[in-house]
């Protein structure tokens, strides 16, 4: 057990900010026995917050980077992915080794439709040949986008040629559609 005690800074210290001395109490103190008194045999602990407030915003970054790689390998990325609707129904996107995908949508009314292609990984970007992100899945402002589009120009919900994002987090590869949509692994090769 200890006390706790704040000392504002000095004019004789250099430090700009507030210490805080530990003071540990004796050894027996406690519910059951022991003079609870300060333990004078032992110096006091004294932690400047400044040196542990910058301490912590420098490594608050480097655990932050710890976690997330924005350029994912092949083995990474080789996998099945899922991405499920904003109502119900998913997309099952599975990259194989061999260079090419196969896509599985299941749109909420049970329909389903599959498809094929070759995909390539570049600078940590999915290149995918022909992927299809249907209505169903898309959000509001990309089905404004689209609305406002006139050929010869795609649609975002038209089959067609996709980059996506790739990003480890955690041990989990995600792979971003829009900022807000994106296929998350499910499993491994």
């Amino acid at each position: 057990m200890a006390v706790l005690s704040v000392l504002p800074p000095s004019r004789n210290n250099s430090s700009i900010g507030l210490k805080i001395l530990i003071f540990p109490i004796g050894d027996n103190a406690g519910p059951n026995g022991g003079s609870g008194i300060l333990s004078h045999s032992r110096r006091p602990e004294c932690i400047d917050v400044n040196r542990v407030l910058i301490a912590s915003l420098l490594l608050a970054p480097v655990l932050a980077l710890v976690g997330c790689t924005l350029n994912p390998s092949r083995a990474d990325v080789v996998g099945s992915y899922e991405l499920r609707g904003i109502k119900a129904g998913r997309i099952t996107l599975s990259l194989r080794e061999d260079g090419f995908y196969s896509e599985d949508i299941v749109w909420p009314s049970r329909r389903e439709a599959h498809s094929s292609g070759i995909w390539t990984l570049s600078g940590g970007n999915v290149d995918l040949s022909a992927l299809w992100i249907p209505r169903e899945f898309a959000p509001d402002y990309i089905l404004d986008a689209d609305g406002q589009t006139s050929p010869p120009m795609p649609k975002y919900t038209e089959p067609g040629h996709w980059d996506l994002t790739g990003e480890k987090r955690w041990g989990v590869v995600f792979l971003g559609v829009f900022p807000d949509v994106e296929f998350k692994k499910i499993r491994g090769t």
